[in-house]
């Protein structure tokens, strides 16, 4: 073979290669700003340990909030959150919700941020499919969600407040937090008064204290009264742990 050849043949393909590292650093550094945005808007962030993402959680409250038409949230309120998610979100993982709403597309940052804890969440639009599903003895919810009020609901007392009646007629023992669009602070004040009345775990229009306080209610039903699959889990993840 002439040496010609040789010396093509051993030095061309790693300057080839370098030139295709080099072209490929240099597109990335001018479309970074770009690519940047798109991973954002992914969602697609670092993950914490326990596999909780919380810098998911901060983009996706921080959404909420702005949806909700409550302006962005605190950092107090960030970093009650991010703890709630942290030390709350591994426990109740593998728990079912029941979200009652009748239009639940305006649940779906509040929502994504409970499937990506692992937490399902089943939607009933209206008060009597909701009480066919928790009647369902084939299913199990470990919390209800619904909103407060409903269009078609009139003069009659609230459709939330309605559903927590019928449960409680019924029997079901699932725990219920309301969850709706911003108020006045004095309609706010009043709606507490009833849900507590009713016995309801609360009732509010921040998305930080939902995600709060649905994570406080099922980790205490985990603790509680896990679920076979939630005891599976934890022989799975602490495999020298007793039942």
């Amino acid at each position: 073979m002439p040496a010609a050849n040789t010396w093509y043949e051993i030095v061309l393909p790693p300057l080839v290669t370098l030139g295709v590292i080099c072209l490929a650093a240099v597109l990335l550094w001018l479309v970074r700003g770009r690519l940047a945005e798109f991973v954002r808007q992914l969602g697609v962030q670092k993950v914490s340990a326990f596999g909780v993402d919380l810098q998911f959680v901060d983009y996706q409250t921080s959404a909420a909030y702005t949806k909700q038409g409550l302006g962005p949230p605190s950092e107090d309120d960030k970093a009650a959150i991010r703890d709630a998610a942290r030390f709350l979100a591994p426990l109740a993982a593998q728990s079912r919700i029941l979200w009652a709403d009748d239009h639940p597309g305006g649940n779906t940052l509040e929502r994504s941020s409970l499937l990506s804890w692992e937490i399902d969440v089943q939607a009933a639009r209206t008060t009597d499919e909701a009480l066919r599903e928790l009647e369902d003895s084939s299913q199990r919810f470990d919390l209800v969600l619904s909103d407060w009020r409903r269009p078609d609901e009139g003069d009659n007392p609230p459709a939330g407040l309605e559903l927590l009646k019928r449960m409680r007629d019924a029997g079901l023992e699932q725990r219920v937090i309301f969850y709706h669009g911003a108020v006045t602070p004095e309609e706010l004040a009043i709606r507490r008064r009833h849900a507590s009345e009713a016995g309801a775990v609360g009732t509010t229009d921040s998305p930080g204290q939902l995600l709060r306080w649905t994570l406080v209610e099922l980790a205490r039903v985990a603790v509680d009264r896990p679920s076979p699959i939630q005891r599976q889990r934890r022989q799975r993840l602490s495999p020298a742990a007793s039942e």
